[in-house]
C-alpha cells in the first residue's frame, strides 16, 4: 500500500512550485519578488496537497496555475499571462524530473521522508543562491558592454546602463540629434508612473531618419545625458521612452556608439 506523508509531500511541492515561479521571473526578465513567488508556491503546495484528498478536475488545475503566474505578471496582459504560464509549466516539468530523479536515489537513506525533504530545501537555497550569483556575473559582463549615463531631466536624475549600439543610427531629422531608446520603468525617478509619461512629460512627435528611411516616434528632450565615459558627452540627445515592454538584452536601453 502507497504511502504518503502529507507534511513531505507539502514541502516538495512548495520547493518546486517556487523554483518553478522564480526560474519563470528570471526567463521573462520579470521584477524579482521572493515574496511573491513565495506567495504563488504556498498556493500550489496547498492546491497539491488538498488535491490528494479531492482529486480536482483539470480545469481547476490550469485555473490555481494561472492565479500563481497572475502574482509574478502583476499587469501584464492576459495574453502575456499564458505565454508566462506556458514557461512556468515547462519549468514544473523540468524541476518535477529532477525531483523524481532525486526521490528514486533518496531510497539510499533509512529515512526516506526526512532525506528527500532535506534535498529539496536544500535545493532551493542553492538555486536562490544560484541566480543570484548568475545575476551578479551577468551584471558584470553587461557592464564591459555598456556605459552608465544619468539622464536629467525637469530638476530630476536617474541613472541607466545604456547598450551602446552601432546599428542605432537614427537621428532627429532637423536638429541632426542621436536618439536614446529607453525602458520607461527604468526612468520613472525623473519623468513619473510609466503609464502617464507620455502625458506627464509632454512627449511630442519626432521626425526620424534611420537606415531604412524617415519615421516619427514619441519623445522628449531631456536637460542633459551624462554619461559616466566623458568623451560621450559632447553630444545633445532626444530620448524616447519605451512604455510597450522592451527588454534590450538586460539593458535600459540603448544608445548609438559615438
Amino acid at each position: 500500500m502507497l504511502k504518503i506523508y502529507i507534511d513531505v509531500y507539502f514541502v516538495i511541492n512548495l520547493a518546486l512550485d517556487y523554483l518553478a515561479l522564480f526560474s519563470s521571473q528570471k526567463i521573462l526578465f520579470l521584477p524579482e519578488s521572493h515574496v511573491k513567488c513565495f506567495i504563488g508556491a504556498l498556493i500550489g503546495a496547498f492546491y497539491s496537497t488538498a488535491n490528494i484528498v479531492f482529486s480536482f478536475p483539470l480545469g481547476l488545475h490550469i485555473a490555481i496555475s494561472f492565479i500563481m503566474v497572475s502574482l509574478i505578471t502583476a499587469k501584464k496582459s492576459t495574453l502575456y499571462k499564458l505565454g508566462a504560464l506556458a514557461i512556468f509549466s515547462g519549468a514544473e516539468i523540468f524541476i518535477g524530473g529532477f525531483v523524481w530523479a532525486l526521490k528514486n536515489l533518496s531510497a539510499l537513506f533509512p529515512k526516506k521522508g526526512v532525506a528527500l525533504a532535506a534535498v529539496i530545501i536544500l535545493i532551493s537555497v542553492l538555486g536562490n543562491k544560484f541566480y543570484t550569483l548568475s545575476e551578479l556575473v551577468l551584471k558584470k559582463r553587461m557592464s564591459t558592454l555598456g556605459v552608465n549615463a544619468k539622464i536629467s531631466h525637469r530638476g530630476k536624475s536617474c541613472n541607466v546602463l545604456l547598450m551602446m549600439d552601432s546599428g542605432n543610427l537614427v537621428r532627429e531629422s532637423s536638429t541632426r540629434k542621436r536618439v536614446i531608446f529607453v525602458r520607461a520603468d527604468s526612468i520613472k525617478e525623473c519623468t513619473g508612473e510609466t503609464d502617464t509619461i507620455f502625458e506627464r512629460e509632454k512627449c511630442y512627435v519626432i521626425p526620424i531618419d534611420t537606415a531604412s528611411g524617415k519615421g516619427s516616434v514619441m519623445g522628449f528632450i531631456p536637460d542633459k545625458v551624462e554619461f559616466k565615459e566623458k568623451k560621450y558627452n559632447s553630444e545633445e540627445f532626444i530620448v524616447v521612452p519605451d512604455a510597450n515592454g522592451g527588454k534590450y538584452g538586460g539593458f535600459d536601453g540603448i544608445a548609438p556608439l559615438l
